[in-house]
């Protein structure tokens, strides 16, 4: 199998006179010199790398991990079904006036209130043919 290699590029300006330690400090870091531009105020250094490989295989597993655990849920939840584990409510026959119902609380606003005014809708107007 043959493996092409990506490189990762930068380019650094450097000071005339300092460019032997620019070099020194990325060649530190694992970067290769691939070119030197110099100019009268700033040298131009190019630099590759070669960019770290993917754990694919490590991504692939971790995938099929979770891949795994869901299908285990899904299982789990078809085979249990939709029983939240309340009983259900036994099936009598109750008159519909014998149920109580709260009242809402009413909220008082003053008619000067712009709160009012704003939920106030015009009277329409009959219009005579």
């Amino acid at each position: 199998m043959v493996d092409y290699l990506k490189y990762e590029t930068k380019s650094v300006q450097a000071i005339p006179g300092t460019e032997a330690r620019a070099i020194s400090k990325w060649e530190n870091q694992g970067w290769d010199l691939v070119a030197q531009t110099p100019s009268k105020l700033r040298t131009t250094l190019n630099s590759r790398r070669s960019q770290p490989r993917k754990p694919w295989l490590l991504l692939g597993a971790l995938g099929a991990v979770v891949a795994v655990i869901l299908a285990i849920v899904g299982i789990v939840a078809a085979v249990q079904g939709s029983d939240d584990g309340r009983p259900e409510p036994a099936a009598t026959a109750t008159d519909s006036s014998s149920r109580t119902y709260r009242a809402r609380p009413q909220i008082r606003r003053s008619k000067t209130s712009p709160r009012h005014r704003r939920t106030r809708r015009p009277k329409r107007q009959r219009i005579s043919p």
